[in-house]
């Protein structure tokens, strides 16, 4: 068991990699925004806060109002990354605690995994690869706050993306985001000004003009039927897990979830900038074609979830997921996967270790509630998840 618990980190994280990719560079052009997603629309500044800071003379107009947006946020940014990061910490986990979990979380995931769905695979490739530089940049330096001129590269590759696409799905998602409202009560309370908000309102109006010319890639490579079957296997053994935590509910996993947060933004920057480092990494060396047909799967999940007005979608629909992230760990470097489980330890060892002391009893009363037998299931089925797919 214990050598299970410490695998079953590696099945999450890289799992966890293309789950979360939606996240990072979703964005394609929108219809000019109104006043009631301002703040929603200052997420967008949050993450291109980090992708420039002065436009080039060169620059098309969209890399224009893309670097302006930059320079109007990153200080903010830098500032919420570097000293004021006790302060992220804990607007981000009282944010999580306190959020709705229902159908309208899943909507908000849907629309965004669509948006990304909607931007040029090479485009986003070239994107990843230049962050993973500038985290690089960052790292090197004992920090997550990467230097200007890496930053100026990434912008250019955000640009790039963004004018591959199109603007309705954008649109789609900043709607669903303002009306389940966690996001605006996020960036009210982090503190970013109006500066950043207009900035990104001219962001808007200038992608608004640009049309998608984004094709679906081909090319998907077929997982071994092991590796495959494996998958599913731990999705199959996982799902009670899933389902036991979404009837307990998120008023009692949500204020947990933030704590486990907490806890993780209290690591050292650079290791876990390092952890964060190696998961970006296995997605740049995946088939683009498999990567994406996860998000495709994840898609048609979450659809499925919304139509139930919750956030755990069908069994078979998660199985469609996990088959697909078989396909791209057929084709994920096995050095870098291999790399991710020690550096994430490494990140995790670095936490407060009282914070990690005060949510041990409420993580022992929730474990209560799951079905040890599910639990040994689904540890397990992520040992040989791992085995197969090389990360052991």
């Amino acid at each position: 068991m214990a050598r299970g618990g410490k695998l079953l980190p590696v099945i999450i994280s890289v799992s966890a990699i293309f789950i979360a990719w939606f996240s990072t560079n979703s964005f394609v052009p929108a219809p000019r925004p109104s006043q009631k997603h301002a703040l929603v629309i200052a997420a967008g500044g949050t993450a291109l806060g980090v992708v420039g800071m002065t436009p080039g003379a060169l620059a098309s107009p969209l890399e224009d109002a893309a670097l302006k947006l930059a320079d109007a946020s990153y200080g903010r940014v830098s500032e919420l990354l570097g000293k004021d990061k006790g302060k992220l910490a804990e607007v981000v986990s009282k944010t999580v605690a306190q959020t709705n979990y229902d159908g309208k979380v899943a909507a908000v995931a849907d629309k965004a995994v669509e948006a990304l769905l909607a931007t040029d695979a090479g485009k986003a490739k070239e994107t990843f690869e230049s962050i993973d530089k500038a985290l690089d940049s960052a790292v090197a330096k004992g920090g997550l706050v990467p230097p200007k001129e890496a930053i100026e590269s990434v912008a250019k590759a955000v640009t790039a993306s963004v004018e591959s696409s199109g603007g309705a799905k954008f649109k789609a998602f900043i709607d669903a985001a303002a009306e389940q409202g966690s996001v605006e009560k996020l960036l009210k309370e982090l503190g970013f000004g109006t500066a950043a908000k207009d900035a990104f309102s001219n962001f808007i109006q200038v992608a608004a003009t640009t049309e998608g010319k984004a094709t679906a890639p081909s090319s998907a490579a077929q997982a071994p039927a092991a590796l495959s079957d494996a998958a599913v296997k731990f999705a199959d053994a996982s799902y009670p897990i899933v389902e036991s935590l979404n009837k307990i509910g998120g008023k009692t996993v949500g204020p947990l979830a933030g704590k486990a947060l907490e806890i993780a933004f209290s690591g050292d920057p650079a290791k876990v900038g390092k952890a964060a480092d190696a998961a970006l990494e296995v997605v740049i060396s995946t088939n683009f074609a498999n990567a994406y047909e996860v998000l495709g799967a994840l898609d048609k999940a979450l659809d499925a979830a919304e139509a139930n007005n919750g956030l755990l979608p069908p069994k078979p629909e998660i199985e469609g997921v996990a088959q697909s992230i078989s396909g791209a760990l057929a084709t994920a470097d096995p050095g870098k996967l291999k790399a991710i489980l020690p550096l994430v330890i490494d990140a995790a060892n670095s936490a407060d270790k009282f914070k990690v002391l005060g949510i041990l009893g409420e993580g022992s009363g929730l474990v209560s509630k799951i079905n040890p037998a599910d639990v040994a299931a689904a540890t397990s089925a992520a040992v040989a998840l791992a085995s197969a797919s090389g990360a052991q």
